[in-house]
């Protein structure tokens, strides 16, 4: 994972481990791994696997694609101006459209990383 990255998403983890009044405890018994795990998320540490961010999403209630939605949307909201970014239509097979879950993370991820930080603009004179 992206090191710039990791942060911003165990910082949201955390925010909403907490604004579901839950401890590392309940998420880690929840997810299936231990306290150690839950901290290293929400920390953004280096060598967290990616998988232990979703688990840890899961035992907050949520999944780690809403996360990054969300991390998109307050990075949208506080960029002037907002960018619009055309995405395509899925694409289909005989069966149906295709399941996008990994390809939205990795847009997502990629898209966050392109941002980086937000910085208000500078006012003209």
């Amino acid at each position: 994972m992206d090191p710039t990255l990791a942060p911003r998403i165990g910082a949201a983890l955390r925010r909403l481990r907490k604004q579901h009044d839950l401890s590392q405890k309940a998420v880690a018994e929840r997810a299936g791994l231990n306290v150690a795990t839950v901290t290293a998320v929400e920390k953004g540490a280096r060598g967290t696997e990616f998988a232990s961010y979703e688990k840890v999403a899961g035992g907050i209630g949520t999944t780690l694609d809403d996360v990054l939605i969300d991390l998109l949307k307050v990075q949208t909201l506080q960029a002037e101006p907002i960018v619009l970014i055309r995405v395509p239509s899925p694409p289909t097979v005989p069966g149906g459209p295709v399941d996008l879950n990994g390809h939205t993370r990795q847009y997502l991820s990629d898209l966050l990383r392109r941002l980086g930080p937000v910085k208000p603009p500078k006012e003209s004179r």
